[in-house]
Parts: structure tokens; sequence; C-alpha cells
């Protein structure tokens, strides 16, 4: 509930920054719900965006759209079809990261690569962590000399 939300926000200090995490869907309206979270009316309390949730949600840039100014966390994770949570290693699927690397260049949360490859963990994280840091890295504008 919102009053639930409100009380959990509230309980540490302002400082602490309260994490939720989330999987939009389209409501009948054809509109992407932000959810109690919104009204809940805290700024310490933000939420956690997973790049693979909203590829088979509402959709990675339409999601992104509507909860940019509440994201404190993100969970990077792939995906190969839109109808599976599938936790593939960065640039293994489908997920157009480019599209959105703009943002998570800037954005002011963490970054957490959520992958599933167990018979190459070590590899596979590593392999992801360098394509996020190049797609990110394309993204920022290059310091050229005047």
């Amino acid at each position: 509930s919102v009053e639930a939300l409100a009380r959990w926000a509230d309980s540490e200090s302002p400082s602490w920054s309260r994490t939720m995490s989330t999987c939009v869907n389209r409501g009948a309206d054809g509109r992407i719900p932000c959810g109690d979270g919104r009204k809940a009316n805290r700024p310490n309390l933000k939420v956690n965006f997973d790049t693979g949730h909203a590829f088979i949600g509402a959709g990675l840039l339409e999601e992104l759209d509507v909860l940019k100014p509440h994201i404190g966390h993100f969970h990077l994770d792939d995906n190969s079809t839109p109808r599976a949570s599938e936790h593939l290693p960065l640039g293994e699927g489908t997920v157009d990261f480019p599209s959105i690397a703009e943002f998570l260049a800037t954005a002011d949360a963490a970054l957490s690569i959520e992958i599933y490859a167990p018979d190459r963990p070590v590899e596979a994280t590593l392999a992801s962590r360098d394509y996020i840091l190049g797609v990110i890295a394309s993204a920022r504008p290059s310091a050229t000399p005047n």
C-alpha cells in the first residue's frame, strides 16, 4: 500500500535511499503506471529499473521514459525474446542498450550486472562489464580540443 511504502521510506535516516523493484506492464488504458512509489511522495524512495523486465513488460524506452526521475538502481540483463526474462550476458540478446546509453552515462544510479551464465560466470560477467562500459562510453561526447 502507499502508506506501507511511505513508512518503509521513513524508517531510516532521510539520507538513505530505499529502492523497490519494479516490473511495469501497460494498464487497460494503454498507459504505463508508475505505481504506489510515486504516490508515497518520498524523495528517498527510488525504483530499481531492470532492463530485462522492461524489455518483456511495456518496453525498454517506454518504461524508462516514465520512470526516469524515480530510478535509483539498475539491474542490467539481456533477453533474446520479449516473452521471458532470460538474464543473458549483456550484448548476447536483443535489448537495445545503446538506446539508453546516454541516460546510463548520466544517471545518479547504481548499475548492477544481473546475468545467468553458470557455465562461464566470470567470463560472462567481465564480457558484460566491458560491453556496457563500451556502450556508455560511446554515448558520451568525446572531448575534442578547440
